[in-house]
């Protein structure tokens, strides 16, 4: 399994033929001139390429998002899913899109926080986002 994206977006939304509408995607630096900052939203938008011999099996995901110490800000986000095979072509991969909602983030201190996708229990993906006080 592999992340063919993951992106923070302080908006997401999909449609029901699978395309992506963003609101400020690709947040990755936050200035602020004081501390702590607060973030009413973010989201985490990515989507996972699953290999045919994968599908139909449960998976595990976790994501995790961390402070400057690598603490948890929250508990983990975590889902189980599984994929159907591709019905015309059973042996090409599958994807697998999410959005994962994180309202009303605090954030403490300078430094560089992070989002981190696993999928049982491999680390796929991090995500880090830098708050700077300017």
């Amino acid at each position: 399994m592999q992340v063919e994206y993951a992106l923070v977006a302080e908006a997401a939304t999909t449609s029901t033929d699978g395309k992506l509408c963003l609101l400020n995607g690709g947040v990755e630096e936050y200035e602020t001139q004081r501390l702590p900052t607060f973030s009413p939203m973010l989201m985490l938008v990515f989507k996972l390429r699953v290999e045919a011999n994968e599908c139909e099996t449960p998976h595990r995901l976790v994501v995790a998002f961390t402070d400057t110490a690598g603490q948890p800000m929250r508990d983990p986000y975590r889902h189980e899913f599984a994929t159907r095979r591709h019905p015309q072509y059973p042996t090409h991969h599958v994807f697998y899109p999410g959005i994962i909602q994180f309202p009303l983030i605090e954030f403490p201190a300078e430094g560089l926080y992070r989002f981190t996708v696993e999928v049982d229990a491999e680390e796929l993906k991090t995500i880090e986002i830098n708050i700077r006080l300017v």
